[in-house]
């Protein structure tokens, strides 16, 4: 049985795609859970709840406290996510890179 995480330990934390098409490169484009797959989504949302100790997550924030990019964590298996979705685009010419 999982432990209840505090609200203080939740966040929002949107989904965003890195892709490549014949003309452009596509960073962190904000999508959501209903971009993805039905598999996928119904275990996915924007809801991130901290469960890490809080020395790692001292250690995280540390690495980007002076940078001006957001933290990016990837999707469980985000590599196969994407293998999915790219046929399924039907464009050869674009490809998702990372959900």
């Amino acid at each position: 049985m999982r432990a209840e995480v505090p609200e203080y330990r939740v966040v929002h934390a949107g989904i965003h795609i890195d892709a490549v098409t014949s003309t452009a490169v596509i960073e962190s484009q904000p999508i959501g859970p209903r971009w993805l797959p039905d598999f996928v989504a119904e275990h996915i949302g924007e809801r991130l709840e901290l469960t890490q100790a809080v020395d790692e997550l001292e250690a995280l924030a540390g690495r980007h406290e002076d940078s001006e990019q957001f933290l990016k964590l990837g999707l469980p298996m985000s590599a196969d996510i994407a293998a999915y979705m790219n046929p399924q685009i039907g464009n050869p010419f674009q490809q998702i890179q990372a959900p």
